[in-house]
């Protein structure tokens, strides 16, 4: 599996200590909607032998919204049938939208009693720990505020340095479509001088509409500027990133972005919206830069600015460095470990 959800897992098993013994479920994989359904099902067949053959002591569960929402609700259901605890982890950027403005009162109230059953909630941020408080009714002692990990003693700077390169290396890595600003980004690369603009080179990494972006590309005539690669292995993701500035990821909303803290911890600067998780990582023009929702002129601007004052870039790289180093795995893993203690000694 692609993607931030998927990258979170992974560190959490890679770096989970020795006294901790974990039995990883997975309820999905990468593939049409009609395949996701057919694993979500599967999955609920095969849990109970799971709980039965590994009696586990709680059941941690990742959750988006849409789909993933409704495949974790039976996860959760029979969790309990076998009086296990459940710990639920929330990370879908679009829940607020899919809670408030797609699901009616059933649905709502479906959605309700998966949240209010679980015994920890584990969010993204201050922001989303408020959503659950206020529009879910969550209670307070539920939720716990855990941000995105990553591993810094793998994302590691490049020695050499690139802040006296004439080029202005930018990426983008994750879905691309309009959620994330992908209009806006090639677009706002357009705007930008045509002195300055031969010294962009932006890569886009990820998967979507790779045609119908391919082709606006080739309508403003960028080909020389941006290339979209698609998804590539974790090294050669890491290599694109060592090389490059600038993380641009102009979303329209998200929960904690893996793909913007990791970025930092390899020294980019973030340009990013104010959604979400964002505004409490990213300080505008103290670890990176804010620009306004759908404002292609902002983007603009702020690469821009960061090309003409390489003083900045370098300023904001190294203090996006610092923030990124708050979010090591060492740490997070000694306060996942406490929430699962806390859930095991209330059952």
């Amino acid at each position: 599996m692609k993607g931030g959800v998927s990258s979170v897992e992974r560190l959490i098993l890679s770096d989970i200590s020795d006294s901790v013994e974990v039995s990883h479920f997975p309820t999905t994989h990468d593939g049409n909607r009609l395949s996701k359904i057919f694993y979500g099902i599967l999955s609920w067949i095969f849990l109970p032998f799971a709980l039965i053959r590994f009696k586990p002591d709680l059941v941690h569960i990742h959750f988006a919204s849409r789909g993933s929402t409704w495949r974790k609700i039976p996860i959760s259901l029979i969790s309990k049938i076998f009086n296990k605890p459940v710990v639920l982890h929330s990370h879908g950027a679009e829940f607020r939208d899919f809670y408030l403005d797609e699901c009616g009162p059933l649905r709502r109230m479906l959605v309700n009693n998966f949240l209010n059953r679980s015994s920890k909630i584990i969010v993204l941020s201050k922001s989303w720990e408020r959503f659950f408080l206020e529009d879910c009714g969550v209670r307070k002692e539920k939720i716990v505020v855990l941000s995105n990990p990553v591993d810094t003693k793998l994302l590691r700077p490049l020695d050499k340095p690139i802040f006296e390169s004439k080029n202005l290396k930018i990426v983008t890595n994750g879905r691309l479509g309009a959620r994330k600003g992908t209009y806006e980004s090639i677009n706002a690369i357009s705007h930008i001088d045509s002195s300055i603009r031969e010294n962009i080179q932006y890569s886009m990494t990820g998967d979507g509409d790779k045609d119908k972006f391919t082709r606006l590309i080739s309508t403003l005539e960028l080909g020389d500027n941006i290339k979209i690669t698609g998804w590539v292995s974790e090294e050669e993701l890491i290599e694109i990133r060592k090389s490059a500035h600038v993380f641009l990821l102009p979303s329209r909303n998200e929960g904690l972005p893996m793909a913007m803290i990791e970025a930092m911890a390899l020294g980019l600067v973030p340009i990013v919206t104010p959604v979400g998780g964002i505004p409490e990582v990213v300080k505008d023009m103290e670890n990176g830069i804010i620009v306004k929702i759908g404002d292609i002129e902002d983007i603009s601007n702020a690469l821009t600015k960061l090309y003409n004052d390489r003083g900045l870039l370098k300023r904001l790289s190294n203090n996006a460095r610092k923030t990124a180093q708050l979010f090591d795995i060492t740490n997070y893993i000694l306060d996942l470990e406490k929430i699962y203690q806390e859930t095991r000694v209330k059952r």
